[in-house]
């Protein structure tokens, strides 16, 4: 009978234990700098931009040679400095609507990565002091990432600032 107390008693202890641990809450990390470097859409992204800035370096090439060899310096000047302040602004809007996708892109990677493992706190791994490895979710959520479809078309012409137009 002592016996079978005993090991009732341990068997009610183990799933009073048990049952305090799985209400405690899961914390994991993420580092954000590896999830947009790494993953697809981060890299398709700088690939967008890197690309565009080789495109209107070459218009500002073709600018620069079209002043030199203009009669009226002046106005190839200002229409050089005009033509300048539009590919800032277009670069710059082009910038936003990467960052916007790719933001947008690692929320709902976050997110998905947080009910698959059942996680109630997610920091980044740079506030972190020590992390286990089984703590860090970095590969799951660029693996989330890069089941996303993200994709990076030019802006058209109602979409970037008014002074482009």
């Amino acid at each position: 009978m002592k016996r079978t107390s005993l090991v009732l008693l341990m068997a009610v202890c183990l799933f009073a234990v048990g049952c305090q641990q799985s209400k405690a809450p899961r914390v994991a990390v993420v580092n954000t700098d590896l999830v947009y470097k790494n993953s697809t859409p981060g890299q398709e992204g700088i690939s967008y931009l890197e690309n565009l800035s080789k495109e209107l370096e070459a218009q500002i090439i073709t600018l620069q040679k079209d002043g030199e060899t203009a009669r009226d310096k002046k106005a190839a000047q200002e229409k050089f400095q005009q033509e300048l302040v539009v590919m800032q602004q277009r670069f710059a809007a082009e910038q936003q609507q990467v960052v916007t996708k790719l933001n947008s892109a690692y929320e709902e990677a976050r997110a998905a990565v947080l009910a698959k493992h059942n996680i109630q706190l997610l920091l980044p791994s740079d506030v972190a002091l020590n992390v286990s490895p089984e703590a860090d979710v970095t590969d799951k959520v660029i693996e989330e990432m890069n089941a996303k479809a993200v994709t990076f078309e030019p802006l058209k012409p109602e979409e970037l600032p008014a002074a482009q137009q």
